[in-house]
This record gives C-alpha cells, structure tokens and sequence, in this order.
C-alpha cells in the first residue's frame, strides 16, 4: 500500500536540549522501506558523520515544529558514489534508520514506487507528488504546515527543461512551465 502526505524530516539538534524539541528541520525524505529513508545527497553531502548522533529522523509530523512525533536515529548514511555536488547528478542518498518503523501507525508509510519492469519512465504529463514544509513563493519562508502537489513530468525535450537538466537519462522535469502551484525551496 502507498500512502502520500506522510512526513519525513531530517533534524539537527545544535546543543543538548530536551527530549521534544522538535530540533531544525533541514532535509526532506521518503520512506521506502521499514528500516530505510530516501533522501537528496545535497542534503547529507558536508554531514560531519562523526556527529551522527546529534541528527535524527522525524515521522508524523504534520507542522514543522511538533515536538510528538515519531524520532528515530541514525544508523547510517550511503551518498551515491557517483553523485556531482557542481551538477547535482546522482542527488540521491539513503538514510539506514537504527530500528524498524511501526507501518501499522496511520501516520507513516511508504512511497509509491515504479515496478522495476517499467521501461519509459517517467512519461510527458505523468503526475508526480511533491510534499515538503518549502517555502510558498520564492525565496520566502518556510511553510508551518506540509504541503502537497501534485504536479505534471515535462518531456526532456521541452526548452525550459532542457535549460536546468544536465543528463536526461538520470533527471527529469516537472511543473508547470506557465507558472503557478509547484515545488519551491525545501520541498523534496
């Protein structure tokens, strides 16, 4: 079963605090698998893993400063050994929880996946989902509250997509060239 509008964040606590602080949100990420959380390298790419225990992962919360939800720690982190912090090729990492996620809780659960049998993907027009705590214009703060969209695949031959991908066999665009509702900073 897939589920959207489920929330995962990536927090820093920056000195001891108490138990629920919520800490500082500063990455987004997916469930995909019990034990396991798919997120952006960029995010984790200057992470000092010496202070892994000073992050943590957040699960079910619904406003970006919850101090109830779900926290878990870190086990470890695997940045893709081709990812290019110049082109953002690869900007792909997976966050090893330290234990297993309850999915019977209502409020987690995993992302949609294609079937590994999918030859063309994603198509022109195919609806993607976006959610994040990002900011809702440009260069503004950051919502309170998630935020969800879905929003269209642009074909990889369109000029606006052309201008912002580097490889289209590994990137791809998605939006609305006209403008509108879409994915802003902070969003994953």
């Amino acid at each position: 079963m897939c589920f959207f509008l489920k929330s995962v964040s990536i927090r820093r606590m920056d000195m001891p605090r108490p138990l629920n602080d919520p800490g500082v949100a500063f990455c987004g990420g997916t469930l995909i698998k019990e034990k396991y959380v798919l997120t952006a390298a960029h995010c984790l790419y200057n992470l000092n893993r010496s202070l892994l225990s000073n992050y943590f992962v957040v699960m079910g919360a619904h406003y970006i400063n919850e101090t109830n939800p779900i926290r878990l720690s870190i086990k470890s982190i695997r940045i893709h050994e081709k990812y290019d912090h110049n082109s953002y090729l690869n900007d792909i990492a997976l966050v090893e929880l330290s234990c297993k996620v309850n999915l019977n809780n209502p409020y987690i659960g995993l992302i949609c996946l294609p079937s590994d049998t999918t030859s063309i993907y994603p198509y022109e027009g195919m609806p993607s989902t976006v959610a994040g705590w990002g900011s809702l214009v440009e260069n503004g703060s950051m919502s309170y509250t998630l935020q969800q969209i879905q929003i269209p695949i642009i074909s990889n031959k369109d000029q606006f997509c052309v201008q912002q991908i580097s490889e289209n066999l590994t990137q791809f665009c998605a939006g609305f060239i006209q403008g509108g509702k879409d994915a802003c900073q902070g969003d994953r």
